[in-house]
């Protein structure tokens, strides 16, 4: 509901658990908000110490609160001597359905 909030998109198969469960026997969606951040959390795991500056992201298939992630991320670039890296990363539920794709840029 916090995410539904901050990006003030409302939609009730993500704030409203009843209908989610309803509608889908796998519970509410998740925000879009939400999968974004995860991504930006990965992408700091991989490289701590680190901004990241530019996060592109394509919201491919829903993710729902029942479902076990798993993400990819694989470093696709360096310029100005290391000083800035470019990630690829690639989020996937449990039954390998990609949901989320994209890269981001990361300054040391």
């Amino acid at each position: 509901m916090k995410m539904a909030g901050l990006a003030k998109e409302y939609h009730p198969a993500q704030v409203l658990p009843r209908l989610a469960r309803e509608t889908d026997r796998r519970g509410r969606v998740l925000h879009s908000a939400w999968i974004s951040g995860l991504a930006d959390a990965a992408i700091r795991a991989v490289a701590p110490s680190t901004k990241v500056t530019a996060l592109k992201i394509c919201h491919e298939n829903p993710a729902f609160e029942s479902d076990t992630l798993t993400i990819e991320v694989t470093l696709a670039g360096e310029d100005r001597g290391g000083e800035v890296k470019v990630f690829s990363f690639a989020i996937f539920n449990g039954r390998k359905r990609r949901i989320a794709s994209g890269t981001a840029r990361v300054r040391t």
